[in-house]
């Protein structure tokens, strides 16, 4: 793998401490970032490395999603088959429906479709939450290949659920268990791309975690053998938390407690464990989140769609809870997601003033610090050791541009720049605006409107595929 030495431009850093360095350098060697600082002085430090120039640009680490469904890909253009009153028929007439009808070639193309998208936006680490009911087994895989063939970072589960009934309910786990399995096995070729940056190979792309719908549709049953096969798995589990009253109410209802503390005394709730939404649960669930150190994903423009409320994100980082930002499927521009991400806290505070840094800190800090966790080394950040994932954007700030107005240019000027260069690892995946992956997207997207087409009969009769 080449050593590069990417410079000069602005490169803002992320992390606890974002700065925002001005003429500055990043060099690389083997997919890690060796050295960052002053390009006069890493020019000549690092004379042997191929420069790749980038004067008046802006570098920014590669953005990442806590919480994505490649799976909605198919959804584009589609009606649901009744029009929904409430968030239960959302699922119920779309994306119950939706899953149940996709085919495992339906599952890559709808993967790859939206991991394209990705580069193109600088999103080079996703944390994806899948569900096809009627094509459970090998799904995690058909992702993977299709992460494979795009170069971006991916944590994969496959969705549990009950609704469809105990056999799908078993393969899933099924599905989760040994692919969490392979993936963890270095030998395994499903996890090829492994390493750790301490080492100096390039960081892990494949991780997994073990995937649940939502407490509703869950049975203790199912959640008690979920947390007997953790027991020998390096993985927490990735779950919708109330993300409608619906899910709080049932939990209440049938076992007398809120869904994080259902979760809690089922041993679910771990270090690495995801708890998606989390709109309706007290401030006694949020401080037992913190003591479990467990992470949110916050899904703002989502939960607008949905109309399902607003979480509590001040009340959740006041109690210390690792908060990230997710698009649940909406996007995969992470830089358009953070820029309208304030905008439901205003509303429901009636206050213009805030959730900014807040909500900002989801992306900058948040984000990286959730993906550093599942990966297992640095992601998100632009600092020496860290994993070089980088994109470049065309930028030309009007107004100072410092570590005091960094939030700023961030969420209404960089959010609005394009995306002219990504990498992951070390590795192009997007130069100068042009894919460099060795698939075309034109051709992707060409042959999932042929199975789109097909998808589209089998929803309007919910039919199950191959029949």
């Amino acid at each position: 793998m080449a050593s590069l030495l990417i410079g000069p431009a602005t490169v803002c850093t992320f992390g606890d401490r974002p700065r925002v360095l001005p003429d500055a350098g990043v060099a690389i060697e083997d997919g890690v970032i060796r050295d960052v600082g002053p390009y006069a002085k890493l020019s000549k430090s690092y004379r042997s490395h191929t420069a790749i120039r980038t004067r008046n640009s802006v570098i920014l680490p590669g953005l990442i999603c806590a919480h994505h469904h490649f799976y909605s890909t198919f959804a584009r253009g589609l009606a649901p088959a009744k029009t929904p009153r409430n968030f239960v028929e959302v699922l119920k007439y779309m994306w119950w429906r939706l899953d149940r009808n996709l085919t495992l070639e339906d599952v890559y193309y709808s993967a790859l479709i939206p991991l394209i998208e990705c580069i193109k936006s600088g999103t080079t680490t996703v944390i994806d939450h899948h569900a096809s009911a009627h094509a459970v087994r090998g799904s995690l895989g058909k992702i993977a290949d299709a992460a494979r063939v795009a170069g971006v970072r991916v944590n994969l589960c496959y969705e549990v659920s009950d609704r469809d009934g105990p056999a799908i309910a078993a393969e899933g786990i099924a599905e989760n268990s040994e692919f969490l399995s392979l993936v963890s096995n270095p030998q395994s070729a499903i996890s090829a791309g492994g390493g750790s940056a301490s080492g100096g190979r390039n960081p892990k792309f494949l991780t997994a975690s073990f995937g649940l719908h939502a407490s509703f549709t869950l049975s203790d049953r199912t959640l008690r053998e979920v947390s007997r096969r953790l027991e020998s798995l390096d993985a927490g589990v990735h779950v919708h938390v109330a993300e409608d009253l619906a899910d709080r109410k049932d939990a209440l209802k049938k076992y007398r407690t809120g869904v994080v503390q259902r979760l809690a005394g089922l041993d679910l709730l771990r270090d690495k464990t995801i708890l998606a939404h989390c709109i309706y649960i007290t401030p006694a669930e949020r401080r037992l989140i913190a003591r479990k150190n467990c992470m949110v994903a916050h899904n703002p423009t989502s939960n607008m769609n949905n109309a399902v409320g607003t979480a509590d994100l001040l009340g959740l980082t006041r109690d210390g809870v690792l908060v990230g930002l997710g698009t649940d499927g909406m996007r995969s521009s992470m830089l358009d997601e953070a820029k309208f991400a304030a905008f439901p806290h205003r509303m429901a505070l009636r206050d213009p003033a805030a959730a900014f840094c807040e909500t900002a800190d989801l992306l900058v800090k948040g984000n990286p610090a959730i993906a550093s966790r599942l990966f297992g080394s640095r992601l998100g950040v632009i600092e020496k050791g860290a994993a070089a994932d980088l994109i470049r954007l065309d930028y030309h700030p009007p107004t100072p541009f410092t570590d005091e107005t960094f939030y700023g240019h961030l969420l209404f000027g960089l959010a609005n720049a394009r995306v002219r260069d990504t990498m992951v690892g070390g590795r192009f995946l997007m130069r100068d605006g042009k894919l460099q992956i060795g698939v075309s997207e034109e051709e992707a997207a060409a042959a999932a409107r042929v199975l789109a087409a097909k998808f589209r009969r089998r929803f309007a009769v919910d039919r199950r595929p191959g029949r």
